[in-house]
C-alpha cells in the first residue's frame, strides 16, 4: 500500500509515478490501469524536447504497455487510545482484478495488518527452525532444498490452523498459538493411529482449544532510533513507546460506476494464487493477498498442478494442498483458487547463458564430464545428473586417447557435456576432439570455478579436486557456465595473429622502456630528445650504429646528417642539431657511459627487428580483414583502425552474443557498478573487471577518434564538466561502444553526427 496525496477523480487528474490513467472503473470503489516504467516516459520527454530544440515534430505516442493493475484509492484515519488522531490518503495496487472476488474495501482494510509478514518470519526462523541453529547444507543446492522444506512445513502446519478454526467457536486463525500447532504436528508424526481421518479430527478439535489468551491485531507502536548498546545498564529509566489500542476508520474515495467488465488483456495474465482468510504468515498476511507461483524452472522445485488429496496427506504423505470451494467472499478461511502439488527437480534446467542468446538445455545430458586441462595429461570427473561418479582418471592429451573416452561415454550415456576451465591454449584439443565426436562442449571461467570450491569442504588444491568442481558445478549450477561457439577460419586466424602482435608491442615497450632507462641513466639530455623518437626508423638505425654520446660526438654533425637523411628526409636536420644541443648540455662523464657502445646497439636492432615484424603482421592482420564481412563496417567509425577492427572482431564479433549495448558496455567493463549498502555506502565507481583487451581497443580508438568533430566536441564538454582526460575518454569510449552495438546489430556504416546533436546529448 503507499501512501500518497488527496486522490484523484477516476477520469482525471495527477497519477502517482508509474501509473496510467485510468481506463476502466469497478463498482465496488477502484479502477483498473497498467503500470508503466518511469525510464520509458523520461526517454519519451527527452526525446521530445530534443525534436522541440532542433525544430522537429514530436515523436508519436508510444502505445501503453506494462501489467494491468487494480488500484483503490483511500482515507484512513487511525484512531489511539490517547486520542491522537492520523489521517492520511493511500492507494492499494493489487493484481487481484475481479471486484466481486476481492472487494475494494477489504483489500483497504489490510492496512492494519501490514506488519504481520514479520511474525510470520519470525514463527520460520526461530520457532520452527530452532533458535540459533543454523542449516545444516554446505551446499548452495542443498541449502536452497532445505529452505523449501521450511516453506513447505511452514505452510502445511498453517493450513492445518485454519482447518482446526473452522472447527472452533471462534474462526479466527490467528487466535490459535502456532507453537502448539507445531508441537502436535510433530507428535502425530511419530504416532501411528488406527483411524487416520478420526486422529485428523481430533488434532483440529485440540488445536481449536490453543487459543491465544489476549490477543489484540489492532495496535500501534510509534517510531523510535534504535539506542546503541552497551555492556552496563542504562541508568536511565526506558523511554521505549508503549503500544497502544487503535481503531481505523475507512473511506473509499474512488467513485464508482456501473461498469464491471475486466478488459481482456488483464485475464491473460499469467495466474495468481489467492490465499483468502485472516491466516497468519509471510504468505498468508491478510485477506485478499496474491502470490506469484514458483514456475518450475526454478532451483528447487515449484508449484504445478492439477493434483488432489486428502486432509491427512498433509500429515503424513507427500506435501499437496486440497482445494476448497469458491467462496463469495476472501474471508473465507482456506486456500482458495489453489489446486496444486510441490514437486522438486533436480535436473532438466534450461539455463540462459550470459551473452548468448540460445538457452542451453541440461535435460539431455546423460553425463558432465569436467576437465582440468594440463600441458601432457587432463584430469577428466564424470557425473550422472544424479551425482553418481562413473569416471574419475587422468586422460593422456592425445587425439586417439581423448576420442576412445568421449566415445565410450556417449555409448552408454547418451550425451555428454564436456566442461573445461581454460578454452584456448591447452584446452583446445580436447574441445576440438569433443566437438567432432558429437558431444556438447561449455566453459566454466576460472573464477567462477574458483569461488564454487570455496564452498566445499578442504583446503587442498590439486587436479582430480578441480576436475570434480567443474563437473559438479555444471550439474548443479548450469547457469554459471558459457557456450564455446564454433568460429569461422578468419576469425581463428585473426585471434592467433592478434595474440601474436599483442605480444610484439609488450616485446617492444620493454625493450624502449629498456634503451629509455639507460640513456636516463648516463645522459639524461640525451634521452629527452631520442627516448619519445624511438619508433621512427631513423632513431633506432642511429643508436644501431653509435649508440654512445662519445660514439655521436666522434661521428661529426654533417656526416649523421647525411647517413639519416634517406630515412628521414624531414628532420633529419632538425634531429641532429637537438641531439648536439643535448651532448653539449652535459660536460660530465658518468662512470660506465662505455658500456652503451655494447648495449644500446644490441637494444637498438632488437627493437627494429620488432618494428619490422610488426609492420609485416599489420599486412596479414589487413589481408583477413578484407575477406571478412564486417571489416568496412568497423573501419568506417573514427579511430577504428586495422589492429582495432581486429581485437574488436575477436573480442565481439558480430554482437549477437549481447542482447544490448549496455551488455557489451559492461562486458568491456566502461559501465558504472553501483555499490550500495544500507545508508552509508552508495553510489557508482568505476568498474575494476571486464575484458581489458576490449577495453584498451575503444579507450586507444576514443584518443584517436578526437580529430572527429563530434567525438571532439562530446570530449570537450565532459572536460567543462571538469572530468579528466583519462575520465573524458572513458565516457566517450561508453559512447561509443553504444554505436559499435548498433552498427554491429543493424550492419551499418558509421554516420557523421552533427556536432550540436552531439552536445544536447552530451
Amino acid at each position: 500500500m503507499r501512501r500518497g496525496p488527496p486522490a484523484p477523480t477516476c477520469c482525471g487528474g495527477s497519477r502517482p509515478t508509474g501509473i496510467c490513467p485510468s481506463s476502466r472503473c469497478c463498482p465496488t470503489g477502484s479502477y483498473l490501469t497498467r503500470l508503466t516504467n518511469p525510464a520509458d516516459s523520461h526517454r519519451q520527454a527527452n526525446k521530445r524536447a530534443r525534436r522541440r530544440k532542433a525544430g522537429q515534430a514530436p515523436p508519436a505516442a508510444l502505445p501503453p504497455r506494462g501489467p494491468v493493475v487494480r488500484v483503490v484509492e483511500a482515507v484512513i484515519t487511525v484512531r489511539t487510545g490517547d486520542g491522537t488522531v492520523r489521517t492520511g490518503h493511500y492507494r492499494l495496487i493489487t493484481t487481484l482484478l475481479d471486484p466481486q472476488l476481492a472487494p475494494a474495501r477489504e483489500l483497504a482494510a489490510t492496512y492494519a495488518r501490514r506488519w504481520a509478514a514479520e511474525t510470520g518470519f519470525r514463527e520460520i526462523k526461530t520457532f520452527l527452525r530452532g533458535s540459533h541453529r543454523a542449516l545444516r547444507a554446505t551446499d548452495p543446492e542443498v541449502a536452497r532444498q532445505e529452505l523449501w522444506a521450511y516453506l513447505i512445513v511452514y505452510q502445511a502446519i498453517r493450513l492445518i490452523i485454519c482447518q482446526a478454526a473452522l472447527r472452533g467457536e471462534n474462526a479466527d486463525p490467528s487466535r490459535i498459538s502456532f507453537t502448539a500447532a507445531r508441537n502436535a504436528v510433530r507428535h502425530s508424526i511419530t504416532t501411528t493411529p488406527r483411524d487416520t481421518e478420526a486422529h485428523c479430527e481430533q488434532l483440529y478439535q485440540d488445536l481449536s482449544r490453543c487459543l491465544i489468551t489476549k490477543h489484540v491485531t489492532c495496535r500501534t507502536c510509534p517510531r523510535m532510533a534504535k539506542r546503541p548498546l552497551f555492556h552496563f545498564p542504562s541508568r536511565q529509566a526506558s523511554s521505549a513507546p508503549a503500544s497502544q489500542n487503535v481503531t481505523y476508520d475507512l473511506t473509499i474515495t474512488t467513485p464508482e460506476t456501473a461498469d464491471t467488465q475486466v478488459p481482456p488483456e488483464a485475464e491473460q495474465q499469467d495466474p495468481r494464487y489467492v490465499l483468502g482468510g485472516p491466516a497468519r504468515g509471510p504468505l498468508a498476511s491478510g485477506p485478499g493477498m496474491t502470490v506469484s507461483p514458483c514456475r518450475t524452472d526454478d532451483l528447487g522445485g515449484g508449484v504445478t498442478g492439477p493434483g488432489r488429496c486428502s486432509s491427512e496427506t498433509l500429515m503424513r504423505g507427500p506435501a499437496t494442498v486440497r482445494s476448497g470451494a469458491m467462496p463469495g467472499s476472501s474471508r473465507a478461511a482456506g486456500l482458495h483458487n489453489v489446486d496444486a502439488r510441490v514437486r522438486h527437480r533436480c535436473r532438466g534446467r534450461h539455463v540462459q547463458l550470459p551473452g548468448k542468446g540460445a538457452m542451453f538445455d541440461t535435460e539431455d545430458v546423460g553425463v558432465f564430464l569436467g576437465l582440468d586441462v594440463g600441458k601432457t595429461t587432463h584430469h577428466g570427473h564424470a557425473l550422472t545428473p544424479a551425482g553418481k561418479k562413473v569416471l574419475d582418471k587422468q586422460l593422456p592429451n592425445s587425439e586417439p586417447k581423448l576420442r576412445a573416452v568421449f566415445d565410450k561415454l556417449a555409448a552408454k550415456f547418451g550425451t555428454v557435456l564436456v566442461i573445461v576451465d581454460q578454452p584456448a591454449s591447452i584446452g583446445a584439443l580436447p574441445l576440438t576432439v569433443a566437438r567432432d565426436t558429437g558431444c556438447t562442449v561449455a566453459y566454466l571461467p576460472g573464477l567462477a570455478m574458483r569461488r564454487i570450491a570455496d564452498l566445499y569442504p578442504g583446503e587442498a588444491k590439486t587436479d582430480a579436486k578441480d576436475a570434480a568442481v567443474i563437473a559438479d558445478a555444471a550439474r548443479t549450477m548450469p547457469h554459471t557456465l558459457r557456450s564455446l561457439e564454433l568460429t569461422d577460419e578468419i576469425t581463428a586466424e585473426l585471434t592467433v595473429l592478434v595474440g601474436f602482435d599483442q605480444d610484439l608491442a609488450a616485446e617492444a615497450t620493454r625493450t624502449s622502456n629498456r634503451i629509455r632507462g639507460l640513456l636516463t641513466q648516463f645522459h639524461p639530455s640525451l634521452e629527452r630528445v631520442l627516448g619519445p623518437r624511438l619508433d621512427h626508423q631513423a632513431v633506432t638505425w642511429l643508436l644501431e650504429r653509435y649508440g654512445s654520446p662519445a660514439a655521436l660526438r666522434k661521428a661529426g654533425r654533417r656526416r649523421l646528417v647525411e647517413l639519416i637523411r634517406p630515412k628521414a628526409p624531414r628532420m633529419a636536420q632538425r634531429l641532429i642539431d637537438d641531439v648536439f644541443e643535448a651532448l653539449d648540455e652535459q660536460t660530465v662523464v658518468v662512470p660506465g657511459t662505455g658500456t652503451l657502445d655494447i648495449v644500446v646497439p644490441s637494444l637498438a636492432r632488437s627493437l627494429a627487428a620488432v618494428h619490422e615484424q610488426r609492420r609485416a603482421l599489420e599486412a596479414q592482420i589487413n589481408a583477413l580483414l578484407e575477406a571478412h564481412p564486417l571489416s568496412k563496417v568497423l573501419t568506417s567509425m573514427p579511430g577504428v583502425g586495422v589492429r582495432t577492427a581486429a581485437v574488436l572482431l575477436v573480442t565481439v564479433g558480430d554482437g549477437t552474443s549481447f542482447p544490448t549495448a549496455a551488455h557489451l558496455a559492461s562486458y568491456a567493463g566502461l559501465a558504472p557498478v553501483t555499490k550500495s549498502s544500507g545508508t552509508s555506502i552508495h553510489g557508482e565507481h568505476a568498474p575494476r573487471g571486464g575484458n581489458r583487451q576490449l577495453k584498451r581497443a575503444m579507450f586507444l580508438s576514443a584518443f584517436a577518434a578526437l580529430h572527429d568533430p563530434a567525438s571532439r566536441t562530446y570530449y570537450d564538454k565532459q572536460r567543462d564538466r571538469n572530468k579528466t582526460h583519462t575520465q573524458a575518454l572513458l565516457r566517450l569510449a561508453r559512447q561509443r561502444i553504444s554505436v559499435l552495438f548498433a552498427m554491429l546489430r543493424d550492419g551499418t556504416f558509421y554516420e557523421p553526427r552533427d556536432p550540436k546533436d552531439v552536445e544536447l546529448a552530451a
